[in-house]
């Protein structure tokens, strides 16, 4: 199990825990510090193969305050969807013993939808963010279109950067929606653009309306570590029709 800490930065491996101490270790040494001094669990591909019930634990050991507040609140939850799915059964036996005409509640039919739109959303992109994690090979990937990318710094290393795009399509192809797909590791949003790709070459140009104008030279080196052995072109701020010469049309 691996945690972040309040005190410092980095990830950190458990070695054991009880309600007053944490015994951690990195590669290079081990340390004790405050139970308090949990500040949230590793994201990423850190604890994928942690159970969820060994986490609860642990925090119900560490910071008992904060996870019976956790408990507390998916207790409310599911109260809530109970009685939500309650008053759904009584309206459709209502309607059915209704024979008069009624105006139907579209408030109310808005109000679910957008609930259900919402939870599909946000499970797709959980499903998204498990695929992307793993190493993809885009040597044949192709877009002659444009699809949005985004460029994330790292917030443990702020001269570390990384290139992310949603090839598949799992959201809409906008950079505050691609950048959802990643929001759960230590990686914050600062720029995008667009991309094209084909003849063994990836072309970026454009900026992004939510986050600005990224730069040339960090998303050049980004997309290299992306498009191994294609010719990474790179036109920052400038639309696809205003590409000098028009060369890649």
């Amino acid at each position: 199990m691996r945690i972040h800490l309040h005190s410092r930065k980095g990830v950190y491996k458990v070695l054991s825990y009880d309600s007053e101490t944490i015994n951690l270790a990195t590669r290079s040494y081990n340390l004790a510090v405050d139970a308090n001094d949990f500040k949230a669990f590793a994201g990423g591909h850190w604890n994928w193969d942690i159970p969820v019930e060994k986490m609860d634990k642990f925090l119900s050991v560490v910071q008992p305050e904060r996870y019976n507040a956790m408990i507390e609140k998916e207790a409310e939850l599911l109260k809530l969807i109970n009685y939500l799915q309650a008053e759904e059964k009584k309206k459709k036996e209502e309607d059915e013993l209704e024979l008069e005409y009624e105006e139907p509640d579209y408030e109310k039919y808005w109000k679910n939808a957008s609930d259900e739109v919402y939870t599909l959303n946000r499970k797709l992109q959980d499903i998204a963010y498990q695929v992307y994690s793993n190493h993809l090979n885009y040597s044949t990937y192709e877009n002659t279109v444009g699809k949005k990318f985004i460029i994330q710094q790292s917030r443990l290393d702020e001269n570390e950067y990384r290139f992310r795009f949603d090839p598949y399509g799992f959201v809409s192809n906008g950079h505050s929606a691609i950048s959802g797909i990643f929001m759960l590791d230590n990686w914050s949003t600062i720029n995008g653009g667009w991309l094209r790709t084909f003849d063994n070459k990836v072309i970026l140009y454009a900026q992004s309306g939510d986050y600005g104008v990224y730069d040339d030279r960090i998303a050049t080196q980004c997309a290299e570590k992306i498009f191994p052995g294609k010719e990474i072109l790179s036109f920052a701020g400038k639309q696809w029709d205003n590409i000098p010469h028009n060369k890649y049309k």
